[in-house]
């Protein structure tokens, strides 16, 4: 007796994976398939932000060379005349802009160029739309980076 319940449980068990395998493998597959895909997507998401990092760093690097280098020496030149302040024309502020983009551009090269577009999803009149904004941006954040510190505001008698 104690032969034949084995028996009938060695079939059963037989039976349930019999049945059970096709539907495992299928699960797996199905999660391996799931797993690809979630580890394509951050992969993907990750050089984006990468991408984007090293876009911002490298035009940021390039505005403060030009700053320091080229900037600098047309307000010195001209300090002299205008002591009130001094601007660039905007022929020398188009000048500079070009030569930070033609520096980026170098920087990136032809197939990192290619790449930026793909990840913007721009053609070269947008990434170039794009390089103009983001000089402007980070000659933005330079300036007010530079400003001293607004004074204190003085607490009127009766305030906290």
């Amino acid at each position: 007796m104690d032969q034949q319940v084995m028996s009938e449980e060695g079939q059963l068990l037989f039976t349930i994976l019999e049945y059970a395998t096709p539907v495992v493998v299928a699960l797996l597959g199905w999660l391996s398939a799931r797993l690809i895909r979630w580890l394509k997507e951050k992969t993907k998401s990750e050089m984006l932000s990468n991408t984007m990092i090293r876009l911002n760093d490298s035009v940021l690097t390039y505005v403060r060379e030009a700053e320091q280098t080229l900037v600098a020496e047309l307000k010195k030149a001209r300090a002299e005349d205008s002591p009130g302040g001094v601007l660039l024309t905007d022929n020398e502020a188009r000048n500079v802009k070009k030569m930070v983009i033609d520096n980026v551009r170098r920087m990136w090269g032809e197939k990192g160029i290619e790449d930026l577009k793909k990840v913007l999803g721009v053609d070269d009149a947008g990434l170039q739309k794009y390089l103009e904004a983001k000089i402007e941006e980070s000659v933005l954040t330079e300036k007010r980076s530079s400003l001293p510190p607004a004074p204190p505001e003085e607490k009127e008698e009766g305030d906290g």
